[in-house]
C-alpha cells in the first residue's frame, strides 16, 4: 500500500488535534490528556523500536517492511506526543511541580532523552551528524527504559507497563541473540 508521506503525518497528528482541541477548549479533563497523550507517545515510541526485530523475526510479511517505510514519522510523531504531554503537565500542574519526584524526574530524562533523536530525525541532520547520526538515533533505547520508569513510577502498577514494554523486551532480545549466535 503506498500512499503519500503527507497522509501519515495527517493520521499520525489527528489524535494530537483531537487533544488539544479538547484541551484548549475545556471539554476534556487534564487527567485523561495527559494520559492519551503520555501513552500515545509510549505506544509510537514502542513501535517505532520494534520495527527492525519485527522484520527479522518475520522477513516474509509486509506490514514490517511498511512500517520500517515510515519510522521516522513515527518516532517524531512520539516525540511530538511527548512535547504535547509535557507542555500540558507544564501548563496546568506547573513547569517545575514536583520536579524531584521520581516519577516526573524519570519523565523529564525521558523527554530530554528523546529530544536528541527527535530533532535529528530529518534529512539535513543525517547528512551533518554523518556516522552520528545512527548512535544519536539509539538513544531512543534509553528514551523506551526511562518512558517505562515514568510509567511505572506514576501509575505504580505493573500490569500496564509489562503488557506494553516485555513485547519490545522480547523482540530485542531475539534481536540481539540472532546478532550473536
Amino acid at each position: 500500500m503506498s500512499w503519500p508521506r503527507w497522509m501519515g503525518w495527517l493520521l499520525l497528528s489527528l489524535p494530537g488535534l483531537g487533544l488539544t482541541w479538547g484541551w484548549l477548549g475545556g471539554g476534556t479533563e487534564v487527567e485523561e490528556l495527559l494520559h492519551v497523550s503520555g501513552e500515545t507517545s509510549g505506544r509510537l515510541l514502542i513501535l517505532t523500536l520494534a520495527i527492525t526485530p519485527l522484520i527479522r523475526l518475520l522477513p516474509t510479511w509486509r506490514l514490517p517492511r511498511w512500517l520500517l517505510k515510515h519510522r521516522r514519522a513515527l518516532g517524531v510523531a512520539s516525540f511530538g506526543y511527548a512535547v504535547l504531554h509535557t507542555v500540558i503537565y507544564g501548563v496546568e500542574e506547573g513547569w517545575l511541580h514536583e520536579l524531584l519526584a521520581p516519577a516526573i524526574a524519570a519523565g523529564w530524562l525521558a523527554l530530554v532523552a528523546m529530544a536528541f533523536p527527535g530533532l535529528t530525525s530529518n534529512d539535513m541532520s543525517a547528512r551533518w551528524l554523518r556516522r552520528w547520526w545512527k548512535p544519536v538515533q539509539r538513544v531512543s533505547y534509553a528514551t523506551a527504559v526511562l518512558t517505562a520508569a515514568h510509567w511505572l513510577l506514576l501509575d505504580g502498577a505493573w500490569g500496564p507497563v509489562l503488557v506494553h514494554f516485555v513485547p519490545l523486551a522480547l523482540l530485542e532480545a531475539y534481536r540481539v541473540a540472532r546478532r550473536s549466535g
